[in-house]
């Protein structure tokens, strides 16, 4: 077959690079490359309107990418500048974080104070309407994204929604620099009658080892710890050698913290732990949840293969796959995944297949039969393919279907919207602080009140879906549901089902919903120490790190 010089280049390059031998992978390249390449052309010859060739290209290439897996993304000049900021930890923005509606409105959910938003008293829960003329209903995060951000000192108009009133806030970006850990400090005696230090690591920034560090150096400074709680709930990943040095803290140098392993991955295969420990021998519990991922994963995994610490909470997300940023030409990026991980045991945590799909096309697990075990240094078994076990499980929604429910229905966030506009007043936040006065509207008894109250009104319209499913999700009995005939019951009836099921798990609602309003109310600093105090999970974990037999437990077969 005769080349076009057009597509010969690339196939050399691709030989050249990958050391391709098959002639027959060498012709398929060149055969699909070409095919595309007339059909691109032939649709903007003959096609019966004007073609967007820059968006269509960047549709098929989306689309493309979309069969190997979710973190193989090609990334426009834009998206590329976008993206290094992002790494880089600072870029010119507004400091929060938003969520889509079904209305297709972007809800703000974070607020950072000190920065833009913060400074224009635009607050959890607004619902942002429009930006100077751009109505903002239906775009994209992306899309929202490059609108919220710009030079810092610029400003726009927003037009916000809040409480069924429509305001408009003048907004002046500023520099955001985005810290990888949040808060550091001691456990409340109260919780543990003893020094636990304990570390929020939110996610893996370019100085994220080195916060994590001076935070810990800070506290060791303090006196003496009886023990650490390393805390990556909700941390989703970032940088790999951040990862592998924050381990070094723990284990000292030149341990094998993990190995990458791919078909042609060319970068280093083993990753050792950096520097000299900081705090080799003090006691350790990390927590994750089914939100830590990647370097969280590799931190957790890598500490439980080397029997370094207890790992607490919630079973990891699983995902075990690397990736690197690749150049392409007009200042364009491709994000692809060239490797998956192994922690120091061997396994890989990786927990969908996304070579293997089933009839809807959804990412496979391995079967039970087909996951392999591995050896930790001290000889405790653990499994691959599954994200990291906790060696002690705790289960915050055990019980406590309902509170999960409230939570995916936007039901306790927007109480809270309310209840945060009730004590600051729907026009303008109060300047100053008031400690006492934000316990005072958060006590338990008040919330309790103000959230039944809240549902009642509220849920029959947000659950109702034609499935008995989320009848029994709130305790709904199958006598219940033949009682009415399979019907779906009336409202009053309904809400009732909700009420009863939300008594039957008051505790655990009230806590969520008190830390999810303090944490509105409070600065940082003092809602992070508060909420120690009010984490279950934090009082177990302290329990923990704090007894010696328990905690060696854990860490023999």
């Amino acid at each position: 077959m005769r080349l076009k010089k057009a597509l010969f280049l690339p196939v050399l390059a691709l030989v050249l690079s990958t050391g391709w031998q098959s002639s027959s992978s060498l012709f398929e390249y060149a055969k699909n490359l070409e095919i595309f390449n007339q059909l691109f052309k032939e649709l903007g010859d003959q096609y019966v309107d004007e073609i967007p060739s820059g968006q269509l290209i960047k549709t098929g290439i989306d689309a493309m990418l979309a069969k190997l897996d979710p973190y193989t993304n090609f990334f426009s000049e834009f998206q590329a500048e976008e993206a290094l900021m992002e790494r880089q930890g600072e870029y010119g923005g507004v400091g929060c974080r938003t969520q889509i509606r079904e209305d297709g409105y972007h809800i703000v959910s974070e607020v950072f104070p000190g920065y833009a938003f913060w400074n224009a008293d635009i607050r959890c829960g607004d619902k942002l309407l429009k930006l100077g003329e751009i109505d903002l209903q239906n775009v994209s995060s992306e899309e929202l994204r490059g609108f919220l951000r710009g030079a810092p000192g610029s400003q726009f108009s927003l037009s916000i929604a809040r409480e069924g009133r429509t305001y408009s806030k003048q907004v002046s970006r500023a520099s955001v620099q985005t810290q990888s850990s949040s808060y550091s400090g001691l456990v409340p005696a109260s919780v543990t009658g003893k020094r636990v230090a304990y570390i929020k690591l939110d996610e893996f920034g370019a100085k994220a080892a080195a916060e994590v560090g001076d935070r810990l150096k800070a506290l060791q400074a303090k006196g003496h710890l009886d023990g650490l709680l390393l805390d990556l709930r909700g941390n989703g990943g970032g940088l790999l050698n951040e990862a592998v040095a924050i381990v070094g803290h723990f284990v000292g140098p030149d341990v094998v913290i993990v190995t990458l392993k791919g078909r042609n991955y060319k970068g280093p295969t083993e990753w050792r732990s950096p520097g000299q420990a900081i705090a080799p021998s003090l006691p350790l519990v990390v927590l994750i949840d089914d939100h830590s991922a990647s370097a969280s994963e590799v931190v957790s995994g890598a500490l439980q293969d080397l029997d370094r610490a207890v790992i607490a909470g919630q079973n990891s997300f699983g995902k075990g796959l690397v990736q690197n940023y690749v150049n392409l030409p007009y200042r364009t990026q491709m994000k692809l995944t060239t490797a998956r991980y192994h922690t120091p045991s061997g396994r890989c945590i990786q927990k969908l297949d996304y070579g293997h799909r089933d009839a809807d096309g959804k990412a496979t697990t391995k079967e039970a039969d087909q996951i392999q075990s591995f050896k930790t240094r001290n000889g405790r078994v653990v499994y691959e393919a599954g994200g990291v076990k906790p060696d002690a499980l705790f289960d915050p929604l055990a019980g406590s279907e309902i509170l999960k429910k409230l939570q995916d229905q936007h039901l306790l966030f927007d109480w809270a919207t309310q209840e945060q506009n009730r004590y600051w007043g729907p026009e303008t936040r109060p300047a100053a602080f008031d400690s006492a006065a934000v316990m005072r509207h958060c006590d338990p008894d008040r919330l309790w009140s103000s959230l039944l109250d809240y549902v009642q009104s509220n849920a029959y319209t947000r659950f109702k879906t034609e499935s008995s499913k989320a009848l029994q999700s709130i305790g709904w009995k199958e006598a219940d549901w033949k009682l009415y005939g399979g019907q779906w019951p009336s409202a009053s009836q309904y809400t009732g089902a909700v009420i009863a099921a939300m008594n039957a798990s008051k505790k655990a609602i009230v806590q969520e919903a008190q830390l999810d309003l303090l944490e509105r109310l409070m600065p940082a600093t003092p809602f992070s120490a508060t909420a120690l105090a009010l984490d279950p999970e934090i009082a177990e974990s302290s329990a923990i790190v704090t007894t010696p037999e328990r905690y060696q437990r854990f860490l023999v077969p």
